[in-house]
């Protein structure tokens, strides 16, 4: 169990890099510009909800398809059933989001430059063609992971990343910042197709006749909970793209490449004990014995956690140094250095609470029944953030990255609370 997990979080930590690769070229290509800021605009949404309900499946669908191993057939008509289900939900979401795609540009101040930007339509386009492809390839992941293929499911996350580097190189000086999303969206696609081919023998021949729509039925039932709840790690996208523009030309992208860098550097704490934990901890509360629980969380959450107060004061001291070494070769400028640097300063405190929470959140939803109580918290953060941000974005990007921080310690806080509550009373 320990090697695979430390193989999936290799892996995982390979596509941050090649993630947090893009955020390079991107950078040293287009600096801080109207550019960035109109494609961070037009992906913000459609990713807000591909990454939710992409980590929704993930959550549901592996103990359900577990759940069904002792009858092939079943879980063949389940699995087919499932994905079926699931593109053509992703396929809706998709033409939704071309509708609110024509009128996600009236959310911009009338003044921004965003909102002249001339490939905007076609970034929204192609935005909400990556929701639906992302959505699609999830599903045939976490089918994957449940049938214990865990390497080659954690291998399909890699393809968006490697058709952004190569469309950036082949069509970044023709296409200009659209080569971007038409390679995320070539490699999803890419994704896609090598996951079914992985995939044949357990969905070839399809059995249409046969679909499980109650089981469908179901899944649709309990998953919103479990959606709402992890809206506190990715509504931070669209909630930018609201106040952002009101801040300023340049913000948007400030906080985009001081968002990505926080994220790749987390996922140096939480990666591996993320993947290794959560069985433990499953199998601690199967058994009834919270009193080792409760000793491992608290264990767990101080290892986490120093590890975190030492990257982020690491990130704290030496933000200007890193900046300049990571995005100070192309056309940012030294005032953009300094912005990006602030902006990370202001952050750091955030992405502590925030890594533990991530600890926190996978220990509550291993306990039973607390779906709702989950989806509170997840809707309680979207609040806190938009009403903090609604105070601070007059600040710029550094207000904004407060207000992240504010958010992200209440929001520990009280899920701290709840955590050490429900494992107490449990028996």
């Amino acid at each position: 169990m320990f090697r695979s997990s430390a193989l999936v979080t290799l892996l995982s930590l390979t596509a941050s890099a090649a993630g947090f690769l893009v955020q390079l070229m991107l950078a040293r290509r287009y600096g801080i510009s109207v550019d960035v800021d109109a494609y961070l605009f037009a992906i913000s949404l459609p990713t807000f909800i591909a990454a939710m309900v992409s980590t929704m499946l993930g959550y549901e669908l592996v103990p359900r398809i577990i759940a069904c191993e002792r009858d092939e057939t079943y879980k063949k008509h389940y699995i087919t059933s499932i994905l079926i289900g699931v593109m053509g939900l992703s396929l809706l979401l998709g033409l939704i989001g071309g509708v609110i795609g024509m009128l996600q540009r009236q959310a911009l101040p009338i003044d921004s430059p965003i909102r002249v930007y001339e490939n905007l339509p076609n970034l929204i386009f192609l935005a909400w063609a990556i929701c639906f492809s992302q959505i699609v390839l999830a599903c045939v992941t976490t089918i994957l992971n449940a049938h214990r293929r865990y390497f080659v499911g954690s291998l399909l996350a890699l393809p968006p990343y490697l058709g952004m580097i190569i469309l950036l190189l082949v069509l970044g000086d023709t296409t200009g910042i659209s080569a971007l999303p038409l390679g995320t969206l070539s490699g999803t696609i890419v994704g896609i197709l090598i996951g079914i081919f992985l995939l044949r023998h357990h969905l070839f021949p399809m059995p249409f006749k046969h679909l499980l729509l109650p089981e469908m039925r179901e899944l649709m039932n309990s998953s919103p909970y479990s959606a709402v709840a992890l809206t506190s790690f990715f509504a931070y996208v669209p909630v930018d793209a609201y106040w952002a523009p009101q801040a300023g030309s340049g913000v948007l992208a400030t906080l985009g490449y001081a968002q990505r860098l926080i994220t790749a550097i987390g996922n140096i704490a939480v990666a591996g004990p993320s993947a290794v934990l959560v069985p433990i901890i499953a199998e601690l509360i199967r058994d009834n014995n919270y009193k080792e629980l409760k000793r491992l969380l608290l264990r767990s959450l101080l290892v986490i956690g120093g590890i975190a107060i030492g990257l982020a004061i690491t990130v704290t001291v030496y933000a200007r140094e890193i900046v300049h070494l990571l995005f100070g070769h192309g056309v940012i400028g030294v005032k953009e250095i300094n912005t990006i640097a602030n902006t990370i300063q202001g952050m750091a405190p955030g992405m502590v609470a925030m890594l533990i929470s991530v600890i926190a959140l996978r220990a509550f939803f291993c306990l039973r029944g607390v779906e709702k109580t989950a989806g509170v918290l997840g809707l309680g953060w979207v609040a806190m953030y938009f009403t903090i941000s609604m105070i601070t974005y007059k600040h710029g990007a550094y207000g904004l990255a407060t207000g992240y921080t504010v958010t992200w310690v209440i929001y520990f806080c009280v899920l701290a609370h709840q955590l050490a509550k429900r494992t107490s009373s449990a028996r």
